[in-house]
């Protein structure tokens, strides 16, 4: 199993995005959200030039995936914007389920679960019982 979901990273998102740069430096940032980037890094990483690293790098920054550090401006570096919580979840989601739909696992079931049981149970539960709160208790 461990081979069929290499196989099916290198192909990173199973080909949605196309064989891009974006698309191999999305899949880093979806591994790996913690990291500090370099684009110099990136470059090596994926046999990438300058020019079409730096674009998938603007490009990402503009959508707010990743967010720019200017500190040393010769050598900026990146990391990705977790405060967009809900579009790293989203890009989390559609990697697991390229898993499960090639290899036929369930893989998204667990991250989908912790996302209801951690930041949406409260809200629509308490939503539901507002809704009910007219009827009287079993």
């Amino acid at each position: 199993m461990a081979e069929e979901i290499e196989e099916i990273d290198m192909q990173h998102f199973a080909g949605l995005f196309g064989d891009s740069h974006l698309s191999w430096i999305i899949a880093q940032i979806v591994a790996d959200p913690f990291q500090v980037y370099r684009p110099k890094d990136l470059e090596e990483l994926a046999e990438a030039s300058a020019p079409s690293t730096r674009k998938a790098l603007r490009i990402l920054t503009r959508l707010g995936l990743l967010i720019r550090n200017d500190t040393d401006r010769q050598h900026p570096s990146y990391k990705a914007n977790l405060d967009s919580k809900k579009k790293h979840l989203a890009l989390t989601l559609l990697s697991y389920s390229v898993v499960d739909d090639s290899i036929g696992t369930d893989c998204m079931d667990d991250p989908i679960a912790e996302y209801y049981d951690s930041d949406l149970r409260d809200r629509y539960e308490s939503v539901e019982r507002g809704l009910h709160a007219d009827r009287p208790a079993p």
